[in-house]
């Protein structure tokens, strides 16, 4: 998924309110609405004033993204990895660390090669000059001139960082270990949501993604009235399907268990959220009667309606800001967001907090990643799980987290793997690795030579134990030399005995490690996966413990590189490395090359007096080369059409003309159902569609719906997107063909004014790079987007579109109950079934939803190429002026002679950038061919 530069919003989020300062508790900020919403009409966020005590801590924060150099940046400024420590509050010194971030190695990869960092840093610091010098003349502020838009380009090219991010979905059950393997990545303490007894307490998905601030601060996505009421539908129907006479129908043991754990949590929610208002009561929310659910839900909507409009930015705000000076006051302000409140006037909020964007200088995040931490899927309810699941297929990635002695025998791995899909790439992360035992280990007899080993490791420590104990009574009974000698030799003996003890459990978490990962692949064998999962196994224990350790630096380090943390950091670092070298080469080859062409450009125009006939002929060559530049929106118009047709044709047609041959095998497959007894027929409704019954019998009304059309449409689809690729790759085909029709008027035009259109010629080929660099890029996002598009819309999962439309008969067959009610929950089915309109709304889906990745891609399109030829436009208008006029160059000669050096420098440094890459791309090549390509 491509997103936009760490530290800003994500595209489409509603304009941010004014940033409250940390420090202010939530009821304060809640009082101060209509303040803020004064505020918030004001052009941007103002910003918390921070005091000059506070400004020394938090200016360590302040660092640029680490691919843009490997030293500090050029205010002398201290890295992000060292940015969690030094903050006054945060408890250690850093000169007490003995462990730095900044020290791990970065994994092998051209994005993290020296010289290419250097050369980077190089050119930002040339582009920097340049624009200095541009700023010297007069016309850099009048807004008509060339040279304003040079400089503007200048300083937006000087300001590179990484355009595109990845975001992993960290998705695991409660109690695994989730949250702290956050704090154990990001390097901080108890950011990630922890509750009193130290569970998590995940209920929302919350980002974490990167700034170079000098400032911690978090952003609130509050959900929309529809969505507010949608939750309060599906709590309040878990709720009633345990409290109300409708359970007294439910047969099945674990069913019972299933609906009444849900109910129990809806309950806490309840009573969470409106608990402290006056005058709420339970026992409303499970009254019987006609319309009795209907009273209850308009009751709830009301209380909601009250505890939003307390909410820290107000009712009608739908985004807040927090702004925090130190990691303790971000994590102080984050909670009351995300647990409930623990005062009675301040409103538990989190149910109706929709996301939450958390921006800090974490090194981990400075490479281009966003960690999401996405709530545990099972057990949530359905509006919570819909869209907890499609964010995750929108991620780049999945951390599947799961406590190391569950993670082959326990079923949330595999809930989790298939909710992803079989493109995602998945990384497992194994937690609790520390709990390892020798004697567990001796007794098992699925390794004889690793007990044995073991069991002599074992023997070993237990002597220098005794030994240890030996000599600490020793000291203690002699004096003078001989208690001087019985003191050294008890130390000695006890680092033999804390380097045994390490060794031996070094061996036993490899060991145990080796095993589990084993097992998984195993495991994992069996299932139709396209990308193999990579297994890491971690002790967040042992790295916080040792993180922040006072002993010895080779001791902390041995064991901070056993907890697993660090080869995971490592290995963090390498999911965007590729991403990130594409577009850093694009950068320094294409955009800052065809930027000093430009410049060149601008200081060549007027440099050769030509004569009258001359100058107006190469005028009606440049403008012919003009006219056929024009034709770029064109080929995209046709691109959209054609994409849209395309998909209508192969799809949407198809669906068309197979629509009433699956609308009567839905039919006759809700014949097929109430064939059912009336028990599992009401299990199936509640479970929405999907039980197992007690024989072992599973039920997947969703999937029964929705197979025929997957079988239809499922390589139709396929070869769309293969249409869609070759429709793409043909419309940049023809744009290239606009260059190079451009470049052979120009060359066959030399004669007229061989500078300056041979200088036109090479921006044309480096604009030509530039468009196909960003379109490559554009059209692996929309494949991206269509093929999630079309797991939505041929499977069956629960956030699938055959499973959302099949939702609301599911709801209304849950009301009925008591005498009669099976008839009448047979008769909801069949009615929603005979209707036959199951499939024209999944083709209205598949519709919309196609359509909107369509313009996505294209409009992303046009506003690249929109750039590049205004760009050779501009080029163009500055080989030759109008009669008697004199260039911007020739008339700020003394300041266009400064800009040229510049243009010089940049062009020298341009030649070492070349040598650079060629050597990285010779590199990737050598290593791709060796099949051990690192990135």
């Amino acid at each position: 998924m491509t997103r936009e530069s760490p530290g800003t919003p994500a595209s489409g989020a509603p304009n941010p309110a004014t940033p409250v300062k940390a420090g202010a508790s939530l009821a304060s900020s809640a009082s101060k609405n209509s303040k803020q919403q004064d505020a918030s009409s004001s052009p941007g966020p103002s910003r918390s004033v921070t005091t000059g005590k506070q400004k020394a801590a938090v200016d360590l924060n302040n660092k640029g993204l680490q691919i843009e150099d490997g030293t500090d940046n050029e205010e002398g400024k201290a890295s992000a990895s060292d940015s969690q420590v030094p903050n006054e509050s945060n408890r250690h010194d850093l000169n007490d660390l003995r462990y730095h971030i900044r020290s791990e190695v970065h994994p092998d990869g051209p994005i993290y090669d020296e010289q290419l960092k250097a050369v980077l840093r190089q050119t930002k610091q040339q582009l920097s000059a340049m624009q200095r010098t541009m700023e010297q003349c007069p016309l850099v502020t009048d807004g008509a001139s060339s040279l304003y838009n040079l400089a503007k380009q200048t300083e937006d090219l000087a300001q590179f960082k990484y355009p595109v991010t990845r975001t992993i979905g960290v998705v695991g059950e409660s109690g695994v270990g989730k949250s702290s393997l956050l704090n154990s990545l990001l390097d901080v303490k108890r950011l990630a949501r922890l509750s009193g007894n130290g569970m998590a307490v995940t209920n929302i998905v919350t980002e974490y993604c990167y700034t170079d601030s000098t400032e911690y601060r978090f952003i609130v996505e509050y959900m929309s009235s529809e969505e507010v009421t949608e939750l309060l539908e599906e709590l309040l129907q878990s709720y009633r399907a345990h409290f109300t006479e409708a359970f007294k129908e439910v047969k099945d043991l674990y069913e019972r268990k299933r609906i009444k754990r849900i109910a129990e949590r809806a309950e806490e929610t309840f009573n969470s959220v409106f608990g402290n208002i006056a005058g709420f009561s339970l026992d409303m929310l499970a009254a019987e009667g006609a319309d009795a659910d209907v009273t209850a839900l308009n009751y709830l909507k009301a209380m909601a309606k009250s505890v939003r409009s307390q909410r820290p930015g107000g009712l009608e705000m739908p985004t807040y800001v927090c702004v925090a000076q130190t990691i303790e006051d971000l994590a102080k302000e984050l909670r009351g967001f995300t647990c409930d409140s623990a005062k009675s006037d301040v409103p538990t909020i989190w149910p109706f907090v929709r996301i939450i964007r958390v921006y800090l200088s974490s090194e981990v995040l400075s490479t281009g990643l966003i960690f999401a931490d996405l709530p545990g899927l099972r057990d949530l309810n359905y509006a919570r799980v819909r869209a907890t699941e499609r964010y995750m297929r929108r991620c780049d990635g999945v951390f599947a987290v799961t406590n190391m002695n569950r993670a082959v025998d326990g079923e949330a791995l595999d809930d989790i793997i298939s909710r992803c899909g079989k493109d995602k790439p998945i990384c497992i992360i194994c937690t609790h690795s520390e709990n390892v035992d020798a004697d567990d280990t001796i007794e098992d007899d699925r390794s004889p030579s690793v007990a044995r080993e073991v069991k002599r490791m074992k023997e070993e420590k237990d002597k220098l134990q005794k030994r240890f104990a030996e000599l600490t009574k020793k000291r203690h009974q002699e004096n003078g030399e001989v208690g001087l000698k019985a003191s050294t030799e008890e130390h000695e003996a006890r680092d033999e005995l804390e380097t045994m003890k390490f060794t031996l459990k070094k061996y036993l978490v490899e060991h145990r490690n080796n095993f589990i990962k084993a097992d998984i692949r195993a495991k994992l064998s069996r299932k139709a996966m396209n990308n193999e999962p990579k297994i890491f196994c971690v002790s967040n224990k042992d790295w916080e413990t040792y993180r922040y350790s006072e002993v010895e630096k080779s001791v902390a380090d041995r064991h901070l590189l056993l907890s697993g943390v660090v080869d995971l950091k490592r290995y963090c670092q390498t999911i965007p490395a590729e991403a990130q070298f594409k577009a850093v080469a694009s950068f320094l080859q294409g955009r800052v090359p065809a930027l000093a062409t430009s410049v060149s450009q601008w200081l060549l125009k007027g440099s050769v007096d030509l004569e009258a006939e001359r100058a107006e002929k190469l005028r009606k060559v440049l403008g012919k080369v003009q006219d056929d530049f024009d034709a770029w929106s064109q080929v995209l118009s046709t691109l959209r059409d054609n994409l849209r047709s395309d998909f209508r044709n192969n799809v949407l047609s198809r669906m068309d003309d197979l629509d009433e041959d699956w609308s009567q095998q839905a039919i006759d497959s809700g014949d097929d159902w109430s064939t059912l007894h009336w028990a599992t027929y009401k299990a199936c409704c509640n479970r929405d569609g999907r039980y197992t019954d007690s024989h072992g019998t599973s039920h997947n009304w969703n999937e029964t719906l929705i197979l025929p059309v997957r079988r239809e449409l499922g390589d139709d689809w396929e070869k769309t997107n293969n249409v869609a690729r070759h429709l793409v790759r043909k419309a940049v085909s023809q744009i290239d063909d606009i260059f190079e029709r451009g470049s052979k008027v120009l060359e066959a035009n030399l004669d007229l004014e061989r500078r300056t259109l041979g200088n036109l010629i090479w921006s044309l080929t480096l604009r030509k790079r530039n468009i196909g660099d960003r379109v490559e890029v554009i059209l692996s996002d929309f494949l991206g987007s269509t093929r999630s598009i079309r797991f939505d819309a041929l499977f069956s999962h629960d956030s699938s579109d055959i499973a959302g439309i099949m939702h609301r008969v599911y709801k209304l067959c849950q009301k009925p109950y008591g005498t009669g009610s099976a008839s009448v929950r047979v008769a909801y089915m069949e009615n929603h079934l005979a209707r036959r309109d199951m499939f024209a709304k999944l083709r209205g889906f598949m519709e919309v939803e196609q359509r909107k990745a369509i313009d996505k891609a294209v409009d992303e399109m046009e506003t690249v190429m929109a750039t590049e030829f205004d760009a050779l436009s501009t080029d163009i208008q500055n080989v030759a002026g109008t009669e008697g006029e004199l260039s911007e160059s020739r008339r700020f000669s003394k300041e266009a002679a400064k800009i040229k050096e510049s243009v010089e420098e940049l062009n020298q440094l341009g030649a070492e950038v070349g040598r650079v890459l060629e050597h990285l791309q010779s590199l990737r090549e050598r290593s791709e061919l060796s099949g051990d390509a690192d990135t």
